[in-house]
C-alpha cells in the first residue's frame, strides 16, 4: 500500500487494528482511543514519545510505573530515582506521573557504573533465536520486562543478577 501511494503520489487513509501493519505503512498515525483522537503524529512519535499511557500502552510493550516528580529531570518510580530528558511541562515536585519504557531500551550491565543503574534478579529467562527476553524482579517494585537484542548475552540464566541501565532519552514521563 506505501509503494503505490508514493509511487502514485496518491494520499490514503488506511484504517487497521494491525500495529506493525500502521507502522511500517502510515507517515502519520492518528490513534484513538474511546472515540477520541489521543495523538497524531509519526510512527515513531507514537512508539517512542507517546502522548498518554494510553498510546503507549496500545503501540508496543511498554513498563508502564506509576511514580513521582522530584525536579524537571528527575523523576522517582518503582525503579528508584531515574533521570529523564523529558519531564512534562508545567510539573512540579510532587506531581504524579508514570514512567514508560520501552523493554528493548534497557541494557543489561555489569553491576557498577552511573547513571540510570538498577540491580536485580532474573525471574525468567526466554531465547527467542535474534533476541532475549528477560523478566527482572527488582527490590520494592513489580518484576520489569527487558528485551535484550542478543540471542544468549553471556549466558544469563534465572537467579542471575545483573544491572539494568537505562539512558534518560529513554525514560519517558506521562501525566497520570
Amino acid at each position: 500500500i506505501r509503494r503505490v501511494c508514493k509511487a502514485s503520489g496518491v494520499t490514503a487513509v488506511y484504517v487497521t487494528h494491525d500495529q506493525a501493519e500502521a507502522l511500517s505503512t502510515a507517515d502519520r498515525i492518528a490513534l484513538l482511543h474511546e472515540g477520541s483522537v489521543a495523538q497524531v503524529g509519526t510512527p515513531r512519535d507514537l512508539y517512542e514519545r507517546p502522548a498518554s499511557r494510553a498510546v503507549a500502552e496500545f503501540v508496543g510493550e511498554a513498563n508502564l510505573l506509576p511514580g513521582t516528580v522530584i525536579d524537571d529531570t528527575t523523576v522517582r518510580c518503582d525503579l528508584g530515582k531515574l533521570q529523564s530528558a523529558r519531564v512534562p511541562a508545567g510539573s512540579t515536585a510532587g506531581s504524579a506521573i508514570v514512567v514508560c519504557i520501552r523493554p528493548e531500551r534497557l541494557r543489561l550491565r555489569e553491576p557498577g557504573g552511573t547513571g540510570n543503574r538498577v540491580e536485580g534478579t532474573i525471574t525468567a529467562a526466554s531465547y527467542q533465536g535474534d533476541s532475549g527476553q528477560w523478566r527482572i524482579a527488582v527490590p520494592s517494585a513489580k518484576p520489569v520486562e527487558i528485551t535484550v537484542s542478543e540471542p544468549c548475552p553471556r549466558a544469563r540464566a534465572v537467579g542471575d543478577r545483573l544491572v539494568v541501565s537505562i539512558d534518560p532519552e529513554d525514560v519517558v514521563v506521562l501525566s497520570a
